[in-house]
């Protein structure tokens, strides 16, 4: 749910992607040790991503930018490009995707809030001059 609110959609969608994920990566990889889960990094670049789509349309935007990376990927597989992933490492991908999210001056507040700031004091009171 936590994913789904990080890129700005529905909370639904994070529990629907946290049961389908692992169901169809695990009809789909035959790895013993691979683990296929949502990731705040992933969840971060959609939204960086969608960050321009109205509330309404950014469900949508959400669904065509999954399609797309899922024929990507199989494009991938298909080429046989998997054996190029080994030069990065997990803590290297998210790291550099923090790093685009955290520069990324369109992106605004992925989560949809925004820090709150301290109230100036007030000038008058007690034991104020």
């Amino acid at each position: 749910m936590a994913s789904a609110v990080l890129v700005g959609v529905n909370p639904v969608y994070g529990l629907y992607a946290s049961m389908a994920g692992p169901i169809a990566g695990g009809a789909a990889v035959s790895a013993r040790l691979m683990v296929v889960t949502t990731t705040t990094s992933a969840a971060l670049a959609a939204g960086s991503a969608l960050s321009d789509f109205a509330g309404a349309d950014r469900s949508e935007a959400l669904f065509l930018l999954t399609a797309t990376a899922g024929v990507i990927m199989v494009l991938a597989e298909l080429l046989r490009l998997g054996r190029y992933t080994r030069f990065a490492s997990v803590s290297v991908l998210t790291g550099f995707l923090t790093g685009v999210r955290r520069t990324s001056s369109s992106a605004g507040s992925g989560a949809g809030w925004a820090p709150r700031r301290a109230a100036a004091p007030h000038s008058s009171g007690p034991g104020m001059s």
